[in-house]
């Protein structure tokens, strides 16, 4: 939570490298925000035939994304349910993204724009 609202951090990493390929964030979190994170990562990346882990959110299970993932030849890959080690790689991200930079840069405004000021990425 910063001030008033709850931010919403979508990202995809690259399991072979640790790079961040894309990232959104956002005060909801819906499949629109799961879309836009995978259609910025298929934008700056020729992927077929690759496999997307997920854990096991509504915003993974839903059709809207299933099938956009069949659609652009993407394998879907899920965590068992209540398991973080087995999305473990992103969530030490998560982790670490929110403790040393949010929380220690005391960031207020709650853009991907703001965000993106305090935390550039290399690959975005």
């Amino acid at each position: 939570m910063f001030g008033k609202k709850n931010l919403y951090f979508s990202s995809i990493i690259d399991g072979f490298n640790n790079e961040i390929i894309s990232y959104k964030i956002s005060e909801t979190q819906d499949v629109s925000l799961a879309l836009d994170t995978l259609k910025e990562a298929l934008r700056k990346r020729n992927v077929i035939n690759t496999i997307l882990h997920s854990d096991q959110g509504k915003v993974y299970t839903s059709k809207q994304f299933q099938t956009y993932a069949k659609e652009k030849g993407i394998n879907t890959s899920m965590s068992r349910t209540g398991n973080c080690h087995d999305n473990a790689l992103i969530e030490s991200f998560h982790f670490h993204l929110k403790s040393e930079g949010f929380y220690a840069q005391n960031i207020k405004q709650s853009n991907n724009a703001s965000i993106r000021s305090h935390h550039t990425c290399p690959s975005t």
